[in-house]
């Protein structure tokens, strides 16, 4: 697992606010035994209404699609948000 703390290659529209450093986890294709907790830092006000905050991931042909919306709920994934922390429940690396 890395962290990119650096320029990040999510380059937005000008509708959006990179909120957390880039983490980079895998090998893609890891099988892992048990679901796991990825917890990574933000600088979100999880206090305002105005906060529409999405999960994004880079494919491996380097394109960014959305996981899901943290209001929304999902099968796929389970994110919980804390005043400092993006909480990701998930079982894959892809």
């Amino acid at each position: 697992m890395s962290i990119n703390q650096g320029e990040p290659s999510l380059q937005s529209d000008g509708s959006e606010v990179l909120l957390s450093p880039e983490v980079t986890c895998g090998p893609p294709d890891m099988i892992v035994t048990t679901p796991f907790a990825l917890t990574i830092p933000h600088c979100a006000d999880v206090s305002s209404e105005h906060w529409n905050i999405h999960l994004k991931k880079r494919t491996q042909q380097g394109k960014w699609e959305e996981v899901m919306s943290v209001e929304d709920e999902s099968t796929s994934c389970y994110c919980l948000l804390d005043p400092f922390a993006c909480h990701v429940l998930l079982d894959s690396f892809g």
